[in-house]
């Protein structure tokens, strides 16, 4: 009688060779003989999954998890099949398990999944949800420039102005091949400032912004605004005369 690793071997290369029939017959075999085979769980979600079977892969996957929790790669193709049927954000729990199981070979897909999960939060008025999410991300790709420009935006909605203007800064140091960004991430970076009553350093923010797109109204607004909150008058005035000049 053939052992189980024998008898998943035999049923991999069916399933691995496109003979669905004969592998899921076998993925049924040993798990009728040994019901806690993780691995046939795993790959018997695999095969419904592929075949469009997505309720009975959703079981399947969620079968190997729960039978063996340390495999990040159960926990990623859980991930895929939920987000490939439009469940994004039910999607990012098993991403987040696959990170937190392999964080040093974090896969792409993981990390743009999560991103989509965050946005659809905020979309929602769940910006803990998305910090949450995007924290994963950042911690995961730290060099990702609108990584953490997102969370910072996330932080920035729960008041959390100082880790905003800290990933602000991040993300501006990383977007040096990306000007475009720079305009707005220095305008984020004023409004948390400005927000703590640091208004010299906010002042600075929306100067840099102005240099950028001298005709913003936003930026110049701001502007002056922060350079009159920072005591400097003459500065603010003429900020303020340049909006009204522009946009009378």
């Amino acid at each position: 009688m053939a052992s189980v690793h024998e008898a998943l071997v035999a049923a991999l290369d069916h399933h691995e060779n496109g003979r669905a029939a004969e592998a899921e017959i076998l993925y049924r075999r040993i798990l009728d003989a040994v019901p806690a085979q993780a691995d046939a769980w795993h790959l018997l979600g695999v095969l419904h999954g592929q075949g469009g079977r997505a309720g009975e892969a959703d079981s399947g996957f969620r079968r190997a998890v729960a039978l063996d929790p340390a495999r990040a790669d159960y926990a990623a193709n859980h991930a895929k099949l939920l987000a490939a049927a439009g469940r994004v954000e039910e999607a990012a729990g098993p991403c987040l398990a696959a990170l937190r199981l392999r964080p040093d070979g974090a896969d792409p897909w993981l990390l743009d999944t999560l991103r989509r999960a965050a946005r659809l939060a905020e979309e929602r008025g769940d910006p803990a949800g998305a910090r949450r999410l995007l924290s994963a991300v950042v911690a995961a790709s730290p060099g990702d420039a609108q990584s953490c420009a997102e969370l910072g935006l996330a932080c920035q909605r729960l008041g959390d102005h100082a880790a905003a203007t800290a990933l602000f800064a991040q993300a501006l140091a990383l977007s040096h091949d990306a000007p475009e960004r720079w305009r707005d991430l220095w305008l984020h970076s004023g409004v948390s400032f400005h927000a703590v009553k640091d208004h010299l350093p906010a002042a600075r923010a929306f100067a840099a912004a102005v240099a950028l797109d001298p005709a913003g109204p936003v930026g110049l607004d701001s502007l002056g605004r922060a350079w009159l909150d920072a005591g400097e008058a003459e500065r603010g005035v003429r900020a303020l005369t340049w909006r009204w000049r522009l946009d009378p």
